[in-house]
């Protein structure tokens, strides 16, 4: 750490807590959309329908977000102060920061679950319907606007140190 003003004065102690609590709460996340995925690809009814063709999605981002922040600072630049335990590279920093980006698909994904099931329940809207006529634009929401911020903020190098992990700076 360096003996410049940082916005934390938190003590070796403090980090070393934080990243044990990133890392355990990350690995519990991994482990439940895994399981999750392995329940619909075992189930009986598998992907044959749209709801678990949504979760399965979402639990796949979910266990690449997680894995970005299992790693918490470590990815970090060396040189960068105010933090412990960075051993990274702006490499390192882009990728932790591409896939923490590419988690913000877990809400929309959430969100396409929810019209999901109000074209279902509400609406009345049978599963054939649904998958033929709005499943590609439900998947297509949830995935295109987070996946192209990201790989527009690797291209144009903006994601750095955000203390605890990499984002947009």
């Amino acid at each position: 750490m360096s003996s410049e003003i940082c916005p934390t004065t938190a003590s070796e102690e403090y980090w070393i807590s934080f990243r044990i609590i990133m890392a355990s709460s990350s690995l519990i996340s991994i482990v439940g959309s895994s399981t999750i995925i392995c329940m619909i690809l075992r189930g009986p009814k598998k992907l044959r329908q749209l709801n678990n063709r949504i979760i399965l999605s979402m639990s796949f981002v979910d266990i690449l977000y997680s894995g970005a922040l299992l790693f918490s600072t470590t990815p970090i630049p060396r040189n960068t102060h105010c933090t412990f335990g960075n051993i990274g590279n702006a490499q390192t920093c882009a990728a932790q920061g591409f896939f923490i980006h590419i988690g913000t698909c877990v809400p929309l994904y959430n969100a396409m679950l929810c019209i999901y099931y109000m074209a279902r329940i509400c609406y009345k809207i049978d599963e054939a319907t649904i998958q033929k006529n709005y499943e590609i634009f439900m998947h297509g929401i949830a995935l295109l606007p987070p996946l192209t911020v990201a790989i527009l903020g690797v291209a144009f190098n903006l994601f750095q140190s955000r203390l605890v992990f990499c984002w947009f700076a």
